[in-house]
């Protein structure tokens, strides 16, 4: 395929399992991709998501790195992706979940990415991998500190087919770091403390709401997700705040959860790479050396040999690659954020006490 960007596999260490083979994308800074149209912009402890001249999010990260407050704009009204046809979904013909099937859907989304006129992309190494969701227990809770060094994990999606996925609420606030509180069910919960939604990495956000059930899209996805063939829904990796915010599938997603199948996911993330110096490159390859010789001691089984051959090539990569959001200056910096905030509040009518209004918009936190 030719592309406008240079396309390479992505041999990256995550960390964390993912579905299959990624890629990772240069994209050049000639071009439509200076600056894109999707866009955080910020001042901290600010941020807000713009579509153009539109804001989608408003995000405060409370002091302390451990709560936060979503209020949501207009829905998205844009396409980042063309509509996918029964033609598009036809033309792809390898077996669902197969390696050449991911392979041919990332292609599908590079290509529509360089003409969109709505997309996230700008100059620099992004990368576009399938993506596994989380079980009950497996994700992480946040840092206590927002980064420990250049650019932060990669968390997969966590409860994709939950309620904070596909509802629309106006705004919410989460708990990052309740105290004492480690609930019991490895997932999002309620703090005693605050009676108030407790979340972990890897949560998923909507971008408009939910379709109604009876829509023909929707039942045309359904029938998809019954047969095994439903394409992947496409998600953006909001690093600073650790979430997936969805780009293209809001229907895909939504049919997946009403006929309770696993939703195919792409993820898209800006990659930082560091390099490693040689002290630590020894120091991993001697680990990997002592990992080899205790796992393959006794029975050694695909899934082993997998986890060995991870570690013998972690030993040997000489650049450290995490996700990072990059930021543009918020035109017109806090007191814009907080005139667009209390406006939006009053067009919405949104009731103060049960959103907190009041301690949202403290003066003490301009």
């Amino acid at each position: 395929m030719s592309s406008k960007f240079a396309l390479h596999p992505d041999d990256t260490d995550w960390e964390r399992s993912t579905a299959g083979p990624g890629l990772l994308l240069d994209v050049p800074a000639e071009g439509p991709w200076r600056q894109p149209f999707l866009q955080v912009q910020a001042v901290p402890p600010f941020l807000r998501l713009m579509a153009g001249t539109q804001p989608l999010l408003w995000v405060h990260v409370e002091s302390g790195w451990d709560t936060c407050g979503f209020l949501r704009g207009p829905a998205w009204v844009h396409s980042v992706l063309p509509p996918i046809s029964a033609a598009d979904v036809r033309a792809i013909r390898e077996v669902s979940g197969s390696p050449g099937w991911w392979e041919a859907w990332m292609r599908y989304v590079v290509r529509h990415l360089e003409a969109s006129p709505a997309s996230p992309l700008h100059a620099g190494r992004w990368c576009l991998r399938p993506l596994r969701e989380l079980e009950a227990g497996e994700a992480r809770r946040y840092p206590l500190d927002p980064a420990s060094g250049p650019g932060v994990s990669l968390e997969p999606p966590f409860l994709v087919q939950g309620a904070s996925a596909l509802g629309f609420e106006p705004f919410w606030r989460e708990y990052w770091q309740p105290e004492g509180f480690y609930g019991d069910t490895g997932g999002a919960g309620l703090s005693p403390r605050h009676s108030q939604r407790f979340e972990w990495c890897g949560g998923v956000v909507s971008l408009r709401p939910p379709s109604p059930e009876d829509s023909g899209r929707l039942k045309v996805w359904r029938k998809s997700a019954r047969e095994g063939s439903l394409p992947p829904v496409l998600l953006f990796y909001l690093a600073v705040a650790r979430k997936w915010v969805v780009l293209d599938g809001h229907d895909r997603l939504l049919a997946a959860s009403f006929e309770q199948r696993p939703v195919p996911m792409l993820g898209l993330l800006l990659v930082r790479e560091t390099p490693v110096s040689e002290e630590a490159l020894v120091h991993a390859r001697t680990r990997a050396q002592r990992m080899v010789e205790g796992r393959l001691r006794g029975a050694v089984s695909p899934l082993v040999i997998d986890e060995v051959n991870r570690f013998v090539l972690k030993g040997y990569a000489g650049v450290h690659r995490s996700a990072i959001t990059r930021s543009w200056p918020l035109p017109g910096g806090s007191r814009t954020w907080r005139s667009e905030v209390l406006a939006w509040r009053e067009a919405q009518e949104l009731d103060l006490q049960e959103w907190e209004w009041k301690r949202f918009v403290a003066p003490g936190w301009w």
